[in-house]
């Protein structure tokens, strides 16, 4: 699956205002050194993952079903890790002998990674969507199930918080551009929404 230029720039922001942030006199006192590294090394597991991405998804009899890449799986388990790794220091290694600004830096990144292995979980690995000739199905992490019929579809859109499949009655379907098979499902749902319009404007016009 080709690399979009978001995930360039997104990873390309945090390290220069990581760089600047070593030259400012509130912040220059925290490790931005060993983030930046951080940040660098985790990127290129991240593009190696991200290369190795299947596009196709699960076939299950009449159902076709989205998977968690590896790559999700893997983000999941390093930042959930690292987030433990933090707290573990931060009680039991460098407990007293850190200074307030750095503790707070270091309590500031376990909540971001830990919020990022919950988000990764509940976006992806808790959720199923699948498919068949007839309809889309979503069940969320939380158990809500969410059906669509394919002639009902009316367009696709992708945005940061995944791709979205919706009908013109405002049902909506959601999911990781990183899931295996994310891919096969939006190139469906794009085709069959131009042909959706299409017929209707058939209709219109007859």
């Amino acid at each position: 699956m080709p690399i979009k230029w978001q995930e360039v720039a997104v990873v390309l922001s945090i390290v220069f205002a990581l760089v600047v942030g070593k030259y400012l006199p509130f912040v220059n006192q925290l490790p931005l050194a060993r983030v930046t590294g951080i940040v660098c090394f985790s990127y290129a597991i991240f593009l190696s993952l991200r290369l190795l991405q299947a596009d196709d998804a699960v076939r299950l009899g009449e159902w076709t079903e989205l998977r968690p890449s590896l790559l999700e799986k893997s983000g999941a388990l390093f930042m959930a890790v690292f987030s433990a790794m933090i707290v573990y220091a931060m009680l039991f290694v460098d407990r007293g002998h850190t200074a307030s600004q750095q503790m707070l830096f270091y309590v500031t990144l376990a909540v971001i990674f830990g919020a990022g292995a919950l988000a990764v979980l509940a976006s992806s690995i808790f959720t199923k969507v699948r498919w068949n000739q007839h309809h889309i199905e979503h069940r969320s992490s939380f158990g809500k199930r969410t059906t669509i019929a394919w002639h009902d579809v009316a367009g696709v859109t992708t945005e940061w918080r995944g791709i979205t499949i919706h009908t013109a009655q405002g049902a909506k379907v959601r999911f990781s551009p990183f899931q295996a098979g994310a891919t096969q499902l939006a190139r469906r749902a794009e085709h069959t929404a131009r042909r959706n319009a299409a017929a209707a404007s058939v209709d219109r016009a007859s």
